[in-house]
């Protein structure tokens, strides 16, 4: 399962360079034991949680979006914590050398969008300057080429936008044949730097990466306790999968209740309906959930629906924007 879904992540990489989810097991109940992982020069796949340090602390009062009740819960909307410094606007190439300045020193936000960044070399890169030289000689009399590694194609209109694919090949080229080594080992250390900051968004990212299923778990519980309501997207996913898949036959509870919390969350900011884009998604996820609760017995529904409240109830740092 994990496989497919780096996969997945991977091939959208395609569509847009950048991106980002999630894998496994679950217990009920306030999560309270954060993790850390280990950092060391040559980078491995951490082989068990420890502890990590909070990319933010609780999200200031003065930060606060708006306030909403959800199942008889007061939650406090927050903006997801973002840098002071600011954001680079050149290219591929120009942004990867700026945030690397940051990543370096730990930053988790910088180190986040230079995985991002990378996640593209996966399908999208060449590596070597020969490959590089014939895709563009390729562009500029086809006004097409194709990356060899991917087999992906890239067809320009004219030959004016072919200069310009011939500019993203290049910028391409500085950022997957010079400045990366190893894509994946260079994705994974760059979300294991935003991770072991406690930048969410690369928590839940870099728990779909590692091969671990404990550390795994221990990150997406500590960015859903450090406010970020998408972990519970993520937890319902992993369990479901769980289920469907026969590794855990008991885990469509849990993953009812990170459902029906994440849904009840979302619903109390944007309403399910047919009318905006954004409700239609609600609507959707609405739906989801009720498909999963046909799968539970009556004593299983009522007891995973006190689960996903108790989730809210017991995060007083719930929650970042959706």
């Amino acid at each position: 399962m994990r496989n497919k879904a780096f996969t997945l992540l991977a091939s959208v990489a395609l569509a847009a360079s950048l991106i980002g989810t999630v894998i496994l097991s679950f217990s009920s109940g306030p999560i309270t034991d954060p993790i850390v992982v280990s950092q060391e020069d040559a980078w491995e796949p951490p082989s068990a949680p420890a502890e990590i340090t909070a990319h933010t602390s609780a999200p200031p009062t003065d930060a606060a979006v708006e306030t909403s009740e959800v199942l008889g819960v007061s939650v406090t909307w927050y903006d997801q914590p973002r840098p002071d410094y600011p954001h680079p606007n050149g290219s591929a190439l120009d942004n990867y050398r700026y945030y690397k300045a940051f990543a370096d020193e730990g930053d988790g936000f910088a180190a986040h969008q230079l995985a991002n960044i990378v996640l593209g070399c996966f399908s999208s890169r060449f590596r070597t300057e020969d490959e590089l030289n014939t895709a563009i000689r390729q562009m500029r009399e086809t006004f097409s080429f194709v990356y060899p590694e991917s087999g992906r194609i890239v067809r320009a209109r004219d030959a004016q936008e072919a200069e310009i694919f011939i500019r993203s090949a290049r910028n391409r080229f500085a950022i997957c044949g010079e400045e990366v080594g190893a894509p994946r080992d260079e994705y994974g250390k760059w979300l294991e730097i935003g991770a072991n900051d406690g930048y969410t968004v690369a928590m839940l990212d870099y728990a779909n990466f590692v091969d671990d299923p404990v550390a795994s778990v221990e990150l997406i519980r500590s960015a859903w306790n450090l406010g970020d309501a998408n972990a519970l997207r993520s937890l319902a996913a992993t369990l479901q999968g769980s289920y469907e898949d026969g590794t855990d036959p008991t885990a469509n509870v849990p993953a009812y209740s990170a459902m029906y919390a994440f849904v009840e969350l979302r619903k109390s900011r944007y309403p399910a309906n047919e009318e905006s884009v954004i409700g239609r998604i609600t609507l959707r996820l609405q739906q989801e959930l009720d498909e999963m609760g046909q799968l539970l017995l009556p004593h299983e529904l009522e007891a995973a629906i006190a689960d996903g409240k108790a989730l809210i109830e017991a995060n007083e740092s719930c929650c970042y924007s959706m």
